[in-house]
């Protein structure tokens, strides 16, 4: 009879008790939206800035746009590191590679002004 006691105490307080909270981890798309203060993708929201998502050799790239900016558009990784530099220098020719080899998968974040 004490060890029946004993066992249904047991298990009372273990399946009484809380599991710990579980965070799920951030992709790196939400990581990067967070970064740079943008939203997801709205269908028919009139947006300036957006981000683009590209895929090279396997990894994800993410790329800036802006309907009033001159620029060349650097892509970056997760990490934060940009594609096309080398030695912190712009490099055109890994620039041109990407450009001609990259899956563009199109629009994923913009900033709602």
């Amino acid at each position: 009879m004490k060890y029946f006691l004993l066992i249904m105490s047991l298990g009372l307080y273990l399946g009484c008790t809380k599991p710990p909270d579980i965070v799920p981890k951030k992709s790196c798309l939400d990581e990067v939206l967070e970064e740079y203060n943008m939203v997801p993708f709205i269908e028919g929201k009139p947006y300036c800035y957006s981000l683009y998502k590209h895929e090279f050799e396997g990894r994800e790239y993410f790329v800036f746009d802006c309907c009033t900016c001159d620029m060349a558009a650097d892509p970056f990784d997760c990490n934060g590191d940009f594609f096309a530099r080398t030695n912190g220098e712009f490099d055109q020719g890994k620039y041109e590679l990407f450009y001609q080899k990259n899956i563009n998968l199109g629009v994923v974040g913009i900033m709602i002004n």
